[in-house]
């Protein structure tokens, strides 16, 4: 992959020495009109990298056939060209990309945040989302021209491109299932809104998995403290919320499916505290990722 094509694609805000974030978009979005609200807040702050995907904005790739294999190794240039960060990826083409992305080079990722996404979603209802992209620029002439606007005529050819190697490869290109979650290695925050019944019990369901862990961690320390000095007991707690407990879940009310447009300043709010999570912190020093 060429350099000034992985240079061409995103745009980084100068921050130096800050942590990186990744902001990868939707579905025929693209970075900064996904996450507008949050590259102006956290721009000189952190080094903010808004992402656009193969066939998507100022993206100068166009989709393969085998879209995700594509575009995850797009992505993963661009973290090597910029450095380590934190993943933000929206709905149901940023979510399984940002999830392969830390999967695969979890040296690369120190934290993910999945919003407008909900894990497990079956391959007739995944197919059904895409779908309705083409129905909607049929019925609405001005949505297709927004999308040749943004993308110019190869939407048509990225959408195209999505939905057939989700129609072939399902489970290896967008399924992101809850064990996969579970098992990761990355501290990962599903942050959805109210409005969609499915992407707000995925985060209820993430944000009680999270809080049980916490209790398990939490009394099985206290059982094992004895005469342990503190800083042992503190150093156990810790490789144990490492092990487990990296999950969780936040409901924004209020919020339709993209969470960051609708609500900008919760978003924002809300990704920050997750950020700031002590033992996260402590996981990203401990395996040379990014850090505070």
């Amino acid at each position: 992959m060429r350099e000034r094509d992985v240079r061409e694609g995103a745009v980084r805000d100068t921050a130096d020495g800050a942590p990186a974030v990744y902001l990868i978009h939707g579905l025929l979005g693209t970075g900064y009109g996904h996450f507008g609200r949050q590259i102006s807040a956290w721009r000189g702050r952190y080094r903010v990298v808004p992402v656009d995907l193969p066939g998507h904005g100022r993206c100068p790739l166009d989709a393969e056939e085998d879209y995700f294999d594509g575009a995850l190794r797009y992505l993963v240039a661009l973290l090597d060209r910029f450095g380590p960060g934190r993943l933000i990826g929206a709905s149901y083409l940023g979510g399984p990309l940002a999830h392969r992305c830390a999967a695969t080079r979890p040296d690369l990722v120190s934290s993910l945040v999945l919003t407008g996404f909900a894990p497990g979603i079956g391959k007739d209802a995944f197919l059904a989302l895409i779908a309705g992209f083409d129905r909607l620029a049929a019925d609405q002439p001005a949505l297709a021209a927004e999308y040749e606007r943004l993308h110019t005529a190869r939407w048509k050819q990225t959408l195209a491109a999505v939905t057939g190697h989700v129609g072939r490869d399902f489970e290896r290109t967008a399924l992101v299932r809850w064990e996969d979650l579970a098992a990761s290695g990355t501290p990962t925050l599903i942050l959805n809104g109210s409005l969609k019944s499915a992407e707000r019990a995925a985060a209820e369901r993430a944000e009680e998995t999270g809080a049980e862990t916490g209790e398990e961690t939490g009394a099985k320390t206290g059982e094992e403290t004895g005469a342990k000095t503190g800083a042992e007991t503190s150093a156990r707690r810790g490789d144990r919320g490492h092990r487990g407990g990296l999950l969780r879940g936040q409901v924004i009310e209020g919020a339709g499916h993209l969470v960051g447009h609708d609500m900008p300043e919760a978003f924002i709010e809300a990704v920050e505290a997750f950020w700031g999570i002590r033992d996260f912190r402590g996981f990203s020093q401990r395996s040379g990722r990014d850090s505070e």
